[in-house]
C-alpha cells in the first residue's frame, strides 16, 4: 500500500485472507538475525575487530547465534582463541565457498586432493539440492561420469580454478571418500548409528537425525549428516 500510494493517489489490492496479514511481523526480521555468522565473524577479524558485538551497527548480532559462530570457527581452525584470524583462516576468507566448504578446501594438502574437495564443495552448493540422492558419494560419480551435461562441465571448470587458488604442489592424491573429506567441515555433525537401530543416529552435537531404512546408507556405522 505504501508503493502504491508513494507519488500519487493508486489502489492496493490484497490477493490473500485479511487473517493471514494480521499474522505476519510488522517487519522482516534484519538479516544478521537469521543467517549464518561465521562469515561475519570472519571479515571483522580481517579488520582487526575480535568482538564484532563491540561494532556500532544498527542491529546487533545475536549473542548467542555470535558466541556459537566463534566456537565453530576456532573448531574449524579458522580462528584463535583470542579472536584472531590463523593462516588457515586467511585462506578460508579468500575462498568463496560456506565457510565449513571453504575450510574443507582449506585443509587440502596436494592439488589433486584440493580439486576433489573443490568438486565435492560445488557438488553440495549446486547439485545436492536439486537432487533426490542423499549419497554424496553418489552424486560425485555421477558428475565423474558426465551424468549432468554442460552444467557439469562447468562446475568441474570452476572446482580447478577454486583449487588453482591455493597454489599447492602437484603431488599424488590420496584416495579418500566424501565422508572423510567432510569431516574437516563438519566435524560437529558427524553421526554414530544407534546400538540395534537401522537408520537411527546420534550426531557428535548431540542431536538425533534418522535415515530412512530404504536408503543404502541407513546401514553405515559412521555418516557426516
Amino acid at each position: 500500500a505504501g508503493r502504491a500510494g508513494r507519488t500519487g493517489s493508486g489502489v492496493a489490492i490484497r490477493l490473500w485472507h485479511e487473517g493471514q496479514t494480521r499474522a505476519l511481523p510488522p517487519f522482516d526480521p534484519p538479516e544478521i538475525e537469521r543467517t549464518d555468522l561465521r562469515r561475519f565473524v570472519i571479515d571483522a577479524a580481517q579488520w582487526g575487530v575480535r568482538d564484532a558485538a563491540a561494532l556500532p551497527l544498527l542491529d546487533p548480532p545475536p549473542a548467542a547465534a555470535l558466541k556459537q559462530a566463534r566456537e565453530s570457527l576456532v573448531q574449524l581452525g579458522a580462528l584463535n582463541n583470542e579472536g584472531d584470524l590463523t593462516p588457515k583462516g586467511m585462506q578460508i576468507a579468500r575462498i568463496a565457498l560456506p565457510v565449513p566448504l571453504a575450510a574443507m578446501l582449506a585443509a587440502a594438502t596436494s592439488k589433486p586432493d584440493a580439486e576433489f574437495r573443490a568438486r565435492l564443495a560445488l557438488a553440495i552448493v549446486d547439485l545436492a539440492p536439486t537432487s533426490r540422492e542423499l549419497d554424496v558419494e553418489l552424486i560425485m560419480r555421477d558428475l565423474a561420469g558426465g551424468r549432468f551435461g554442460k552444467r557439469g562441465k562447468a562446475l568441474l571448470q570452476r572446482a580447478e580454478k577454486l583449487a588453482n587458488m591455493l597454489s599447492l604442489p602437484a603431488g599424488e592424491h590420496q584416495i579418500q571418500t566424501a565422508g572423510q573429506v567432510l569431516l574437516d567441515a563438519f566435524p560437529d555433525r558427524v553421526a554414530m548409528r544407534r546400538e540395534g537401530q537401522f537408520g537411527s543416529y546420534l550426531m557428535a552435537n548431540g542431536r538425533g537425525v534418522r535415515v530412512g531404512e530404504e536408503q543404502r546408507l541407513a546401514g553405515e556405522k559412521f555418516l557426516v549428516i
